[in-house]
C-alpha cells in the first residue's frame, strides 16, 4: 500500500487479496484499493466511490465487497458512506447503496454463501445501530429482519450456511442469518460486554472463532450446529 493507514478492510475473491479504505494521519479517509495475486504481485485497483474508514467487506459470488465507513474531508470526520464497492475477480468495480439512511460505520460483514450481510454500524462515536443489509451476487439488495441487539464494532463471520454477528462495543449477543435471510440468535460470547470490542473473528475447520478483544483474552468457537464451545484462551 502507498500510504500508511489504519481502520481499512480486507478480503479475497479468489484470486486477488485486496485492501480498501482507511485513515491516515489526522483522521485523513484513503479511496485506494490495492490488490495482491498469488505471486504477490501488487495492483491498484479502480478507487471507492467515497474515501472512507471503518468500512467493513464481504465476499459473494466472485466479488468483494466493500461496505459503509466513516468518511472525512481536509477537517476531519463528514458522515457516513452508503456506498457498497464490489470488486469482481477482474477487480471491475460496481457501486450500489446500503438501504435508505443506512449511511453508517463500524459495521461488520460476513456471508452465508448465498448473500453478503452487514450489521449494526454507528453513525457517530459508538451509538450502535441494529440496521441490516444483505447483497447477492448480482449485488441487489434485501433489507432483512434487523438486529436484535444493536451495536457497532460487531465481528461477521461464516460458518456454514450462516453469517454470524458476535459482540461489538457494550454487546455480548450473538445474531444469524440464514440463507433464507431469517434472523437467528446463538449463545452470547463469553467475554463481558466491555471488553468485546476490537475482536476477531475466522475460521478453522467446522468453526468459526471469535476472541480477543479490548483487555481479554477468551476465545468462543461456533460449530455447524451454532452449539458454543469455549476454546483455549489466547
Amino acid at each position: 500500500m502507498n500510504s500508511p493507514r489504519s481502520e481499512g478492510a480486507g478480503n479475497s475473491n479468489g484470486k486477488y487479496a485486496l485492501f480498501a479504505g482507511g485513515f491516515g494521519s489526522n483522521v485523513f479517509a484513503y479511496d485506494e484499493v490495492v490488490a495482491y495475486d498469488s505471486n504477490l504481485t501488487k495492483r491498484v485497483a479502480t478507487t471507492l466511490t467515497q474515501a472512507k474508514g471503518s468500512l467493513a467487506s464481504a465476499v459473494i459470488g466472485g466479488r468483494v465487497l466493500f461496505a459503509g465507513g466513516a468518511i472525512s474531508s481536509a477537517t476531519g470526520l463528514a458522515g457516513n458512506s452508503n456506498y457498497v464497492d464490489g470488486y469482481d475477480a477482474s477487480l471491475t468495480k460496481t457501486a450500489v447503496t446500503m438501504q435508505t439512511n443506512g449511511n453508517r460505520g463500524k459495521l461488520g460483514g460476513a456471508s452465508n454463501g448465498r448473500y453478503a450481510i452487514f450489521a449494526g454500524g454507528a453513525h457517530s462515536w459508538n451509538n450502535g445501530l441494529n440496521l441490516v443489509d444483505a447483497f447477492d451476487e448480482s449485488m441487489t439488495l434485501t433489507v432483512p429482519s434487523q438486529l436484535a441487539t444493536a451495536g457497532c464494532y460487531i465481528n461477521g463471520v461464516r460458518i456454514g450456511g450462516y453469517a454470524l454477528f458476535a459482540g461489538g462495543y457494550g454487546r455480548v449477543a450473538v445474531e444469524t442469518y440464514n440463507q433464507s435471510l431469517t434472523r437467528g440468535v446463538a449463545p452470547d460470547i463469553s467475554a463481558t460486554a466491555y471488553i468485546s470490542t476490537y475482536m476477531g473473528a475466522t475460521t478453522v475447520g467446522g468453526y468459526a472463532l471469535v476472541g480477543g478483544g479490548q483487555n481479554n483474552n477468551v476465545v468462543d468457537a461456533y460449530d455447524g450446529s451454532l452449539t458454543r464451545i469455549s476454546a483455549s484462551p489466547l
